[in-house]
């Protein structure tokens, strides 16, 4: 299939539509037409600044050509690769990224405009990202299992700083101010490659995790992987006549495979040119993973004025920070995300809230394994009775930590003590149901395993109900427009279109409120500032009504002006 007809991202969603109905599954509902893809980008309303945004960057653009300038550029192209090793790979993918706060690609910019300083000389290059396009807008359909070829491109400046630390900000800065991931560069503007479109010399595109490759053809009889494709071979099959249509003079693909970060560079400068610039490009991306890792391991807390407790465990982890110390009232315990601890909610949520005691656990499964929300709950509730000895209790989770909340006011619950307020931000319950339910019954490694051996007794519900005053959900309505592999993303778009991510499973949706988080994702929210506004004030109402017999109709029919979002919708 040509690839102007199917990208990447299609080529996942066919084979494992087929895997799906194979073994028979249900592909669900169907989704919008590329037509109407088409359509929507055809009809984009910028936001506030965007069209001066876009003239600009492409302004900045037209006058970059330092590639060129200090380089020879030939017409045939040379190609470089390199691979790291899978623990670098990990370390990449998941420890680097709590360091500042990061996405993937922010570590891998940062690591390519490094490169790109020491060939260019220049402290500022325009790097040309392409993204996988499916993103969401004002008007824009659902297309999350539309075949087609969505690709956008956009450029970026990549900015090196004055040493690692800082150049990933700027980075990360720079890549967080344009709108809709890219996408109306080209709605707005016109034809990429044009003047008024004009694209850098530098590109880029990280493919993301593929679970595996099992042989040119994706067969491997008797082995689950024999749905996998070889990535390798979607798209690499090019006729004479495309050889030179490329116009970038070095092009980046990136991808992780077989837990191994695979780097490809294809340029046109000269074979010398281009083995010194991959050389600096690996050396960077190194430096960078060894300096994210250090920062991440050394992390002391002490994050904007935040007071570290000197209590420590034996293998010297901070399980907790406090924020508000001298503030009157209850205590907020708040727990992490899988993939971050304390630190996720330090910038967002903790600012908004100056008048409440918090106390932000730092996330001990990733430092020390365990095997279920069970064991987790027994580690930090101790902490939790240590700072609070008796109830009334206020938690909240986001995802991993919204899980394990849910399990921790369980255990409480089943001593007699009460929950003021339980709340949940997004997290992902029953995910055994949910696996079975998209057709995929024997994939269990999608998430974490603990999240697939998690099925909370009725008995200890029940209990829940009788001594829980407020279960918030919040819930994201689109799904992650990042995901890590095909499967990934059929499980985010599954608890996207779910009522309340499998909460109605657990508990009866009488006994639970759902803001609908409208337009974000699992991970977006968190950058949404009028979102993380709105969730503070919620958490600020309920925290001022905590331990009162508000009754549960008054309750659930409180009123909340949420921007962008729907009021306590109940499921059904």
């Amino acid at each position: 299939l040509h690839h102007l007809i199917v990208d990447v991202v299609s080529w996942r969603m066919m084979a494992q539509d087929l895997e799906i109905l194979y073994n028979g599954g249900d592909l669900g509902p169907r989704g919008a037409s590329y037509r109407e893809w088409a359509q929507a980008v055809r009809n984009y309303s910028p936001v506030e600044g965007e069209a001066q945004f876009w003239s600009e960057v492409a302004d900045g653009v037209a006058a970059d050509s330092r590639i060129t300038a200090v380089r020879a550029v030939n017409e045939a192209s040379h190609r470089e690769q390199f691979k790291l090793s899978e623990q670098a790979t990990q370390t990449l993918l998941s420890e680097s990224n709590r360091a500042y706060d990061t996405h993937t690609v922010d570590l891998l910019l940062t690591a390519l405009g490094c490169a790109l300083s020491t060939l260019t000389k220049s402290a500022v290059n325009y790097v040309s990202v392409e993204g996988h396009g499916r993103e969401s807008f004002e008007g824009a359909p659902e297309v999350g299992n539309t075949v087609g070829w969505f690709t956008t491109m956009y450029p970026v400046a990549m900015e090196a700083g004055e040493d690692i630390g800082n150049s990933i900000v700027l980075t990360r800065a720079n890549r967080g101010r344009t709108p809709h991931h890219g996408i109306g560069y080209g709605a707005i503007r016109g034809r990429y490659g044009s003047s008024r479109a004009p694209l850098p010399s530098v590109s880029f595109n990280f493919l993301g995790q593929f679970a595996g490759e099992a042989g040119v053809h994706g067969l491997a009889p008797g082995d689950s992987a024999r749905w996998a494709l070889d990535m390798s071979m979607c798209g690499s099959i090019k006729s004479a006549v495309d050889e030179l249509a490329n116009d970038s003079v070095v092009d980046v693909t990136m991808h992780v495979s077989e837990s191994r970060l695979v780097a490809q560079v294809d340029s046109r400068m000269n074979v010398i040119d281009t083995q010194r610039f991959t050389a600096e490009f690996r050396a960077r991306l190194e430096e960078i993973i060894a300096h994210t890792s250090g920062v991440t391991s050394g992390r002391s807390g002490r994050a904007n004025g935040a007071a570290v407790r000197p209590f420590l465990d034996a293998n010297d982890f901070d399980p907790y920070i406090l924020v508000n110390e001298g503030a009157a009232g209850e205590i907020l315990f708040l727990l992490p995300p899988g993939e971050g601890g304390a630190e996720s909610y330090l910038n967002n949520i903790a600012r908004q809230l100056p008048g409440i005691r918090l106390v932000l656990f730092n996330n001990i499964h990733l430092r020390r394994p365990m095997r279920s929300f069970e064991a987790l709950a027994q580690y930090y509730l101790p902490h939790v009775r240590r700072l609070q000895p008796s109830g009334p209790y206020n938690f909240l989770g986001w995802s991993f930590g919204g899980v394990l909340s849910l399990e921790m006011s369980l255990e409480l619950a089943r001593a007699e003590e009460t929950i003021s307020n339980l709340i949940l931000i997004d997290p992902l319950f029953n995910v055994r149901k949910a696996a079975a339910d998209i057709g995929q019954p024997n994939v269990d490694k999608v998430f974490d395993p603990i999240n697939y051996r998690y099925v909370p007794s009725e008995a200890d519900l029940e209990q829940l109900r009788i001594f829980t005053e407020n279960v918030v959900l919040f819930k994201a309505v689109r799904p992650s427009n990042e995901p890590n592999g095909e499967e990934e993303r059929r499980f985010f778009e599954y608890y996207a279109r779910s009522p309340s991510n499998n909460l109605d499973t657990l508990l009866s949706p009488s006994t639970f409120t759902v803001e609908l988080l409208k337009e974000n994702t699992h991970f977006s929210w968190v950058r949404d500032a009028r979102i993380v506004a709105a969730i503070s004030s919620r958490i600020h109402a309920l925290m001022r009504n905590s331990g009162k017999d508000m009754g549960r109709a008054s309750r659930l029919s409180a009123k909340l002006h949420f921007p962008d979002g729907e009021k306590h919708k109940r499921p059904g």
